[in-house]
């Protein structure tokens, strides 16, 4: 056992007591690679873990690891000291009771099961001393469209989670269980290789430092290829892999066929629509996160995104606000219009906002929205700005689903490792938009973009006609999913179909939806380099099918929904929360010993402001409540008058159970602050920041920080306030072009609004969507093109 290589991170074991003297063993996971395959806006990732037991006993290997919720997991396989095992997918039970055995018999076994949807668990038993296993997953995923370009995201840690100390569910052990480390568990290693039609203008990223290569003309299929890897060859495991691929070719409407081994024949059509609607009158609710766990750089892009969202809204519509952690509170008892009054309480309460309301409950203030009375003529929108790390993200999703009639939903994502399942799956639930934003990025477009998108009517009447064949035989087919998403304008849809028999296709497709102004209809045509060989489209379209079932499943139908998604799983070959993957070297038997159980911890997320507290053991990282009644709640402001907003919001503290001392790995919590010491040190003021930042010359001012700055003089109907902010930052123009209105007997808020209109406009025209509702609802009220023109003029001279 000497011989057995040592090197590389060790990590504590638990103390037996507090006299014994603290042991440390080698983490078993030696290396993590990512090979990726684009073609056109579907991606094939390979995630290949290597391991290695350095100990001198049999140990078993458990690592909770991410991967895309939308992904389809159809391959696992381990190659176990030169010997290539191949996993096959049962039904849970049938695979975990396959694994057991394997195990009691001495041999070396895997098992891949899925915990969430976005959260899986690969568990190797019985790796010998010395033995090594590389263990190889594949999925494929869509990519979505995202200002035009090709979105690639790669999860690559799972965040800590908010479990309440009531819930003993078994998904709520299972997350409970996952253990966190400051290092990364392995170096990470990253590969991408891009097929486009079409030109490949830029590969970009917004998390990593990347090196590629691009080709500049096309190979001899037709192709463009280009080829991309980290920076520096490795990198930490604290944040999702995020990329953007400049190319024409996904954008475009496209069918694709492919014919299946039993006759059948699986299609996939996507569209990216380009329309725009005139905007309604709307009631605007934002449900913001204050857990702990959005501590540091996440709060302060919450805030960022909630003065964005709220100086933008419209005149003519009603809005609240709610923030939520342990329990949750709101701005007023019922939404209100949007008027200065209402503007300034908001942003007396954004002063406040900060991540000091415990644990991340959001179920119960979603519930309390929805219950809430809508108001004639005014769709409710919902805007979710959180970091998601919730245990119950299905529920929330299922709750959504439900009163998705009366109420849309938009969510924002937070971080370097936001909960995709929550953020994506309400929004997908609501019928509304999913956007993630990360540290470094200018939130303020994401943001505008989908505050406009919530004020035109939703097309939700979307059908397809997918043509029929030349037979005119009636065949059996599915639509996955059943109900075709609502559209947005820039926005990829994705659509699946099913035909026992190839005779039944047509020779296009017809995408069609009613708006008001009137239909919008798109044709794509189906033709003979349509079709593809293998088995990607109908593993997509099966994937898609289950996660239709598990959204919009009723109470009730369980037993068939279970029934359904286990043999879609079963027939074609993918992980579901039903079936498993499994596979056991026949060829394997480990000495006798005891076998040592290991979990490779994962690295948190770059950014994240949880607090630090020890778990112990087996025992389950809880919280605990104090004596808050749920329903106690806290309004900011009353319907006659309100006060300083810091009387009213107390932070919600909560205490850790703590069944041991014994230390064996780094978990956070979402909690408030230990002592008020504590929280003023880390308490960080939006507001009062920007006041700051006005008065101290001496720092460099961000383009965004300037934007911001000048956007929170806007009042509610459109024009602006005085402030030598204005002057400071337009120079001396703004002296010459105020003497010549004055001059006129301009009103001084009639041409401080237009020489702003001008200056926003030119100064900010490469952030034009961060600022075009803005500039938009000034020029409505000021109705003076001829005087924007004058400010425009006196700036250029």
């Amino acid at each position: 056992m000497s011989q057995i290589p040592m090197a590389g991170l060790l990590v504590p074991l638990p103390r037996p007591d507090a006299y014994s003297a603290q042991e440390y063993v080698p983490v078993p996971l030696t290396g993590v690679q990512v090979k990726v395959q684009v073609v056109n806006f579907v991606a094939q990732v390979e995630v290949i873990q290597e391991y290695q037991n350095k100990e001198k006993n049999p140990i078993e290997v458990t690592y909770f690891f991410p991967v895309e919720e939308e992904a389809a997991i159809t391959e696992c396989s381990a190659d176990l000291d030169g010997r290539n095992v191949v996993a096959k997918i049962f039904e849970e039970a049938k695979a975990q009771k396959i694994f057991d055995d394997a195990i009691k018999e001495n041999k070396t076994a895997f098992i891949l099961e899925e915990t969430k949807p976005d959260i899986f668990q690969l568990k190797i038993g019985n790796l010998t001393p010395g033995g090594k296993c590389k263990v190889r997953i594949t999925y494929n995923m869509e990519l979505p469209a995202e200002d035009g370009k090709t979105k690639l995201t790669i999860p690559t840690t799972v965040a800590p989670r908010y479990i309440p100390a009531e819930d003993d569910s078994e998904v709520a052990r299972k997350i409970a269980s996952i253990e966190h480390d400051f290092q990364t568990p392995a170096d990470l290693h990253f590969q991408m290789d891009v097929a486009m039609k079409t030109k490949i203008s830029s590969i970009a990223s917004l998390s990593h430092q990347l090196v590629s290569t691009i080709q500049e003309n096309q190979n001899n299929e037709g192709l463009f290829h280009a080829s991309t890897t980290f920076e520096g060859l490795t990198t930490e495991m604290d944040r999702d892999i995020i990329i953007l691929i400049d190319t024409e070719e996904p954008t475009m409407p496209k069918v694709i066929l492919e014919k299946g081994e039993d006759g059948s024949v699986a299609a996939m059509v996507s569209i990216i629509p380009h329309f725009e609607q005139r905007k309604q009158p709307s009631e605007v609710i934002f449900l913001i996160d204050c857990s702990g766990s959005m501590m540091g750089e996440s709060i302060q892009l919450a805030k960022e995104a909630l003065h964005l969202f709220v100086h933008s809204l419209p005149v003519d519509c009603y809005f609240n606000i709610f923030l939520f952690g342990s329990t949750f509170t709101r701005l007023f008892p019922e939404s209100r219009p949007f008027t200065d009054e209402t503007l300034e309480m908001a942003k007396q309460l954004m002063k406040t906002v900060d991540a000091d309301l415990g644990g991340t409950e959001i179920y119960q203030p979603l519930e309390t929205i929805f219950q809430s009375q809508t108001l004639v003529g005014k769709p409710r929108q919902v805007f979710v700005i959180t970091d998601g790390e919730v245990w119950n993200s299905h529920e929330c999703v299922q709750l959504v689903e439900k009163n998705n009639q009366h109420n849309r939903v938009f969510t924002l994502g937070i971080g370097a490792s936001a909960d995709r399942h929550l953020v994506k799956g309400m929004a997908r639930a609501g019928m509304g938009l999913a956007r993630f934003t990360t540290y470094g990025e200018n939130i303020a477009g994401k943001v505008l973009k989908q505050l406009k998108q919530s004020l035109q009517p939703c097309v939700h009447d979307v059908h397809v006609d997918w043509g029929q064949g030349a037979s005119g035989e009636v065949i059996e087919c599915c639509q996955a999913p059943l109900q075709a998403p609502p559209v947005y304008d820039g926005s990829r849809l994705v659509v699946y179909k099913l035909w026992d028999k190839e005779g039944s296709v047509g020779d296009k497709v017809t995408i069609t939806a009613e708006k008001p102004e009137g239909q919008m209809s798109v044709e794509v045509d189906i033709e003979a380099n349509s079709y593809i060989e293998g088995d990607l489209i109908h593993k997509m379209f099966a994937r898609k099918m289950i996660q239709d079932l598990e959204e919009k499943s009723k109470i009730g139908e369980d037993g068939e929904i279970k029934s359904l998604i286990t043999d879609l799983g079963l027939k074609y070959s993918l992980m579901t929360k039903y079936t498993s993957f499994v596979g056991v070297d026949e060829e394997s038997s480990i000495e006798l010993g005891t076998v040592m159980k290991r979990q490779v911890r994962n690295q948190l997320a770059h950014g994240y402001g949880g607090m630090i507290c020890s778990q112990s053991g087996p025992d389950v990282l809880c919280y605990e409540e104090e004596e808050n009644e749920k329903d106690d709640m806290c309004y900011m402001f009353d319907d006659e008058s309100y006060e300083d907003i810091q009387c009213h919001v107390q932070p919600i503290q909560e205490s850790l159970i703590r069944e041991s001392v014994q230390t064996n790995s780094v978990s956070l919590l979402g909690c408030g602050f230990d002592n008020d010491s504590d929280e003023e040190k880390l308490k960080h003021d939006f507001y009062d920041e920007l006041e700051q930042k006005q008065n101290e010359d001496t720092e460099p001012k961000s383009k965004i920080q300037n934007l911001l700055m000048l956007t929170s003089l806007q009042t509610a109907i459109g024009y602006f306030k005085e402030d030598e902010l204005v002057e400071n930052l337009i120079g001396q123009k703004f002296e010459i072009f105020r003497t010549e209105c004055m001059d006129k007997g301009i009103e001084t808020r009639v041409w401080l609004t237009a020489i702003i209109i001008a200056f926003i406009e030119e100064e900010f025209s490469d952030e034009r969507d961060s600022w075009e509702m803005i500039v938009e609802k000034a020029r409505e009220w000021l109705n003076r093109n001829e005087l924007i023109l004058a400010a425009y003029n006196c700036l250029m001279q």
